[in-house]
């Protein structure tokens, strides 16, 4: 099933849960090292840069998208760590529409293939009998590396379902993206804003004493991209319901 649903970008301002806003020219994926499974949309590595419109390929990763409760707590988050000073001048946080957690980044990608890999998707998903994935995220962070920040992301481990999940993703694509075959460590996490001031990282971070968890939803995959108003998210595929 396709859909041409389109979330925007960061936003100045910390998100509200459910509205998705537009980003300003930055990409919105960035997944250094300490990212998803490799280069994301919002981090620092796959948002860098997103496709241009009316290319014929497109920057893709499959993702799973926070419901509106987790969204409302990440956005509490999202407030909470802007009353820093050091923070509130420092970060663009993203807005709901840009949230979400990547499975796996796939890069500059054909666009014919959007509705092939897709399929491959649900057909892997299928046939590993994999159930959707308990994601838990426990600690705030800067990726790729507090010395020379990207990204604030909420972070967490990747369980042993989560790297199922990655695994039979990567094998399912794999020959219609040969990138994948060698992708970054898996380390899920959700970005919160995109540094704008390297002295934000001097900013101490709070401890997440109750860790933010929840199941996932439906896997989608979805597209990255740079248009006048700023980088926009758009989902390409969405997994089918169980039959």
């Amino acid at each position: 099933m396709q859909s041409d649903r389109e979330s925007s970008g960061p936003t100045e301002k910390p998100a509200q849960a459910g509205v998705g806003q537009k980003a300003d020219g930055a990409g919105n994926h960035h997944d250094d090292t300490p990212g998803t499974a490799g280069p994301g949309p919002d981090d620092a590595t796959d948002t860098d840069p997103a496709g241009d419109a009316g290319s014929d390929t497109s920057r893709l990763f499959f993702a799973w998208q926070p419901d509106a409760t987790v969204l409302e707590q990440l956005a509490g988050w999202q407030q909470r760590l802007a009353r820093s000073r050091q923070l509130d001048q420092g970060v663009r946080w993203f807005g709901a529409g840009q949230l979400h957690v990547t499975a796996l980044f796939l890069g500059e990608v054909a666009t014919e293939l959007v509705e092939e890999l897709g399929h491959c998707a649900a057909t892997a998903i299928e046939a590993s009998g994999l159930k959707p994935p308990t994601i838990e995220l426990d600690r705030l962070a800067f990726f790729p590396r507090r010395s020379r920040p990207r990204v604030l992301v909420l972070a967490g481990e990747a369980t042993g379902m989560l790297k199922a999940w990655h695994r039979a993703l990567r094998q399912a694509v794999l020959e219609l993206v040969p990138a994948v075959e060698r992708p970054l460590p898996f380390k899920p996490h959700v970005t919160l804003g995109r540094m704008t001031a390297h002295k934000a990282a001097g900013a101490k971070l709070p401890r997440v004493r109750q860790p933010l968890a929840w199941r996932a939803g439906p896997l989608v995959l979805m597209e990255s991209r740079i248009e006048p108003g700023g980088t926009v998210h758009a989902t390409r595929w969405s997994q089918p319901p169980p039959q």
